[in-house]
Parts: C-alpha cells; sequence; structure tokens
C-alpha cells in the first residue's frame, strides 16, 4: 500500500444539523463541489456524511510535488473556510493533513478507501481540543506556506488567514494605520473576513451553550493570541471593531465575497 497526503476533514455538529432537516448541509455539499482543489488533477476528493477525505491521484518523486500537495491541501481548507464565511455559513470544521498508507480503488458498483492514513486520523480528529486545519509535524518540512503553532507532540494547528497574518507580519500590531496602505496592498483584501473569524472564536468561547464547543473556541482563539499578541489584545479590547485599524476606510470593500 503506497503512502499518501490524506486531508481528513469533520464537519461539526453533522448530527445536529441532520436531525434538524437544516438545508446548510447541502449547502456545504455545494460549496466543497465548487472548491478550487477540482481545477487541478492532481487530487481525487471523496464525501461521505460529515467527513470529507481529499488524497493525491499519483506518485511524488520530487520535494516540489511533496511541496505542492502540503499547499494546495492547505488551500482546501482554506477554500472552504473562506466561502462558507462568506455564504453566512456558520459550521465550523477540524482537519488533519498527514502522509501515510492510504489506498482507494472503484469496484464494479462501490468505491473503497482504506489505510492507517485513515485510521490515525479518525481516531487523532476525535481527541483535539481545537477548530481549524492541524498538520502531522513529519510532514510540518514540506510546508512552506502558511504559519504554525505547535498543538501537541505530533500536529501543529495551521493558520489559514493569510492577509490577517501578512498585515501583523509587516506592521507587528501597529495601529492605527493609513488608509493608503490597503489602497496600496489589495493583498490585504480579506482582513475584515479574519478578524470576522477571531471574534467569533471568542464569542463562542465565551457564549456557546455547550462546554465542549466553547472549550475547542477558546484553544482555537489562544493559539490566534499566542501567534498575534499585540493585534489580537488591541481587537478584543475594542470587540473586534475595526475602527482601531483605521475609522475612514470602507470595510466592506475589503471584504471578501
Amino acid at each position: 500500500m503506497e503512502n499518501k497526503y490524506l486531508l481528513y476533514i469533520d464537519i461539526l455538529g453533522f448530527s445536529n444539523l441532520s436531525s434538524s432537516n437544516d438545508n446548510r448541509i447541502r449547502k456545504i455539499y455545494e460549496i466543497v463541489d465548487e472548491l478550487n482543489v477540482h481545477r487541478h488533477d492532481a487530487f481525487d476528493t471523496f464525501v461521505f456524511s460529515d467527513t470529507i477525505l481529499v488524497a493525491n491521484k499519483y506518485d511524488l518523486n520530487d520535494d516540489h510535488s511533496h511541496e505542492y500537495h502540503v499547499m494546495y491541501s492547505c488551500e482546501f481548507v482554506q477554500d472552504l473556510l473562506y466561502r462558507s464565511v462568506a455564504n453566512n455559513l456558520d459550521i465550523p470544521f477540524r482537519a488533519i493533513l498527514s502522509y501515510n498508507e492510504f489506498e482507494y480503488y472503484k469496484l464494479n458498483n462501490i468505491q473503497c478507501y482504506h489505510g492507517q492514513a485513515l485510521i490515525n486520523s479518525y481516531k487523532k480528529e476525535k481527541e483535539i481540543n481545537g477548530i481549524g486545519l492541524f498538520i502531522r509535524k513529519d510532514i510540518l518540512h514540506r510546508n512552506k506556506i502558511f504559519k504554525t503553532i505547535e498543538y501537541d507532540n505530533e500536529l501543529d494547528y495551521v493558520f489559514l488567514n493569510q492577509p490577517f497574518d501578512l498585515f501583523y507580519s509587516l506592521l507587528k500590531g501597529e495601529t492605527p494605520v493609513p488608509s493608503s496602505l490597503f489602497e496600496d496592498s489589495p493583498e490585504f483584501l480579506g482582513l475584515p473576513t479574519d478578524i470576522d473569524m477571531i471574534k467569533s472564536y471568542y464569542n463562542q468561547g465565551v457564549n456557546n451553550s455547550d462546554p465542549k464547543f466553547r472549550s475547542k473556541n477558546i484553544q482555537t482563539y489562544q493559539f490566534f493570541k499566542t501567534k498575534y499578541p499585540v493585534l489580537v489584545k488591541k481587537l478584543e479590547s475594542v470587540d473586534f471593531s475595526y475602527s482601531i485599524i483605521n475609522n475612514e476606510i470602507d470595510w466592506e470593500v475589503q471584504r471578501l465575497k
């Protein structure tokens, strides 16, 4: 059995959505069906109930191929996350990216998939206290794009919020900033969307009625507070108002659509 990159995504709270006949389930499936990853012939995607699997189709023979697959696997989750926000779907995801034995094939009437990568991801995902994407440490060196922070001795948490990360990297949390910064830097497009997601982690960590879900959000919020301490603390102090960054620009223009 060959090793493959396996992206294992779990839709949290799926059973409640199913029992209430929530039409957001179909919308989530439609979003998954439209993701950018399908434009690349290098991946296969499988969906069953609350689980989404993405695996590479072909053998990987060099470092560039490995890095390519890690990058696009992370972008799959990023694309899913941002499209969900744009469609006002308040449905959290948790995902693990790993590299291990995985096999899938089609028989006459059924599709089959199995392997250690799937078993390990299924077991580990249930243990994770957090929301978002986690990457196995043994493939962390293949990640050349996204920032991470340690979660435990097996996993790192992956920050998918590139506009927020770039803004912090350049300014180290200094605010306010001039409006011209946004006119000259289209790469900041999506910054208010990132702030809204961080705010959601904070609010859900404080106000959600489910203690387990509160804990997941608190842990995720803590990742951001640790990685971007100055700016996150400032935002928290003003209830995550964009005005602390700049109170003159049209923030709706900066939001991802």
